[in-house]
């Protein structure tokens, strides 16, 4: 049952200011439009774009700055790097507004850490996921995880990280998903198993504009799928293919599309 914090006394505004998080602080303030509600004002202190927690000499910091009890800081890309943070119950996340990005690095992942993760951070806010690699070895990558603990991801990128061969089946059960940018890693065995048929399927489902990446790896000089759909094109490396598209083939930007890639940047593209 909700409790109307408006009608406390001053007192007790102020200390619930000196019981919640500087997130918490902040979240309430913005909703009642007033820091009155619980005051002293919640500043806060915008840094590096890229910001990477850590702990270094017994605390925890974030980029080079010292965590203090009210500090609250704002960054757009929020680098985790699970050599440094092995414990995110004690990370400093109620100091830190992430506006879209979390950029997890060698991680333990798993269900259980996506789904912390999701309830240490605004999860509501966060756009993008990076993952590059994974400490916890035995780990699979399910994309329910992701979807179930993130709902408004757009973009997902795996890189080096083992996904589940249910990868289509978890994002076409996800109705409401928001994604548009899709890259993951296969294994060469992975990738020969596809179904040309579903793959096809699952992309003239999603909304127009998707884009899928698959990185392969050891990929064969021939790529063994054949689409009977869309506009077929190959390129050598391009290490930016949307600025790539938007300098050469503009007409092609908007366009669904699925791009198979190598380790050594070779690319077939198809546009639907």
């Amino acid at each position: 049952m909700p409790y109307p914090i408006a009608k406390l006394a001053y007192g007790l505004r102020c200390r619930l200011h000196d019981l919640a998080t500087p997130v918490e602080r902040y979240n309430i303030q913005t909703a009642a439009g007033n820091p009155s509600i619980c005051p002293p004002n919640q500043k806060v202190q915008t840094i590096n774009t890229f910001s990477m927690i850590h702990y270094e000499d017994g605390t925890f910091k974030v980029s080079d700055s010292e965590i203090r009890k009210d500090n609250l800081y704002r960054t757009v890309y929020l680098n985790i790097d699970g050599d440094r943070v092995q414990d995110l119950a004690s990370a400093p996340f109620g100091h830190i507004l992430c506006q879209y990005s979390l950029n997890l690095f060698d991680c333990p992942l798993s269900k259980v850490f996506f789904k912390n993760l999701s309830s240490l951070v605004f999860a509501s806010n966060v756009r993008k996921i990076f993952l590059s690699e994974s400490s916890n070895y035995g780990y699979v990558l399910n994309l329910s995880d992701l979807l179930n603990g993130f709902p408004n991801l757009d973009n997902i990128d795996a890189l080096r990280v083992r996904v589940a061969d249910t990868w289509m089946t978890d994002i076409l059960q996800c109705k409401h998903h928001c994604i548009t940018e899709l890259q993951l890693f296969l294994t060469y065995k992975q990738f020969e198993s596809l179904s040309a048929n579903n793959l096809v399927e699952f992309l003239q489902t999603q909304k127009e504009g998707f884009h899928l990446m698959l990185i392969v790896i050891s990929i064969k000089e021939d790529v063994p799928l054949q689409l009977d759909h869309g506009e077929f094109l190959t390129f050598d490396s391009e290490w930016d293919f949307s600025q790539f598209l938007q300098k050469k083939l503009p007409q092609y930007e908007h366009r669904t599309r699925l791009v198979v890639r190598d380790i050594i940047w070779k690319q077939y593209v198809w546009f639907f």
